[in-house]
């Protein structure tokens, strides 16, 4: 219940900011996707959320555990849960997750460019 209140409390906000903000001005929140791909995340199953870790490097490692945790994690039992921990910091440590991360941290920096010589 918490996780779909948290989905529609993002969409409200966009939808409210949309009314107030002209069009052309929505550049201004790029990383709205990067909101609803964390909020989506919660949903995942176990084996989806370790490939979601490796595909979206722009978290940190503690928002990734949270995920784990209180997502996929939350119904399981201690040593599972523990090893599925373990699961998502050897992702997050892995060579595929830091190629990722670089072409996001491109990704990000080209759109701030683009957000600035719009301005």
């Amino acid at each position: 219940e918490g996780r779909a209140s948290m989905s529609l409390d993002l969409n409200v906000l966009r939808s409210q900011v949309a009314r107030i903000v002209p069009n052309n001005h929505l550049k201004v929140m790029p990383l709205w996707e990067y909101a609803n791909d964390f909020v989506k995340a919660f949903y995942l199953p176990e084996d989806d959320l370790c490939k979601w870790v490796a595909e979206h490097p722009g978290y940190s490692f503690s928002q990734y555990h949270n995920v784990a945790l209180l997502g996929a994690g939350v119904n399981m039992r201690t040593k599972r849960r523990e090893k599925f921990l373990q699961r998502i910091e050897s992702v997050f440590k892995g060579g595929e997750f830091a190629r990722n991360r670089r072409a996001f941290t491109a990704a990000v920096e080209a759109k701030i460019d683009e957000f600035v010589m719009d301005r």
